[in-house]
């Protein structure tokens, strides 16, 4: 963790670090403005409020929506307080973080897995992932849950101890 924290020091902050964006939302609609090559918090507001401004029906691929002024000072207001207030170096290693756990799990990370025992398929067990290091920790739960076991022509034995589908990609798992 102290290299982190070292490495953060050193790193510019606010508007001209490297990962800087801010965002805004409406009704489901977000627009992003990357800060880079911008010097001053207020231009960097200024792209945002001008981006939600020039959205209409015939942009982003038909997609987008016509917003009033009222939206392009909420997002000038907007990026102000997250330029101000985001730590965007937390957020990278946060993201970096969930990247590896993705990476071990081969998808999705679950926040907890019911699945048979290794040792004994009649009897099951709790996997609950570790929100630090992505690696599940197993509990016995015994035969308290009268389920029968995975049947081996439609589940696989995954990488670390869990079942999944036969032939199923990330996404489907």
């Amino acid at each position: 963790m102290g290299l982190r924290v070292e490495r953060a020091r050193q790193l510019p902050r606010g508007i001209h670090h490297p990962w800087a964006h801010v965002s805004h939302e409406i009704d489901g609609h977000t627009h992003i403005y990357a800060t880079g090559g911008v010097d001053t918090v207020e231009e960097c507001a200024e792209g945002l409020a001008d981006a939600v401004l020039i959205c209409s029906d015939s942009r982003h691929n038909g997609h987008g929506k016509t917003h009033d002024t009222s939206e392009g000072d909420k997002a000038y207001k907007s990026a102000i307080d997250q330029m101000l207030t985001r730590d965007y170096w937390s957020e990278y290693v946060d993201l970096q973080r969930k990247i590896e756990h993705f990476e071990i799990w081969g998808g999705p990370v679950p926040a907890m897995v019911l699945q048979p025992s290794v040792d004994d398929v009649m009897q099951w067990q709790l996997a609950v992932t570790h929100p630090e290091t992505g690696l599940p920790h197993f509990y016995d739960i015994g035969d308290a849950l009268k389920a029968p076991p995975p049947n081996p022509d439609k589940f696989v034995k995954g990488q670390l101890g869990h079942y999944r589908r036969r032939g199923a990609t990330a996404r489907e798992r």
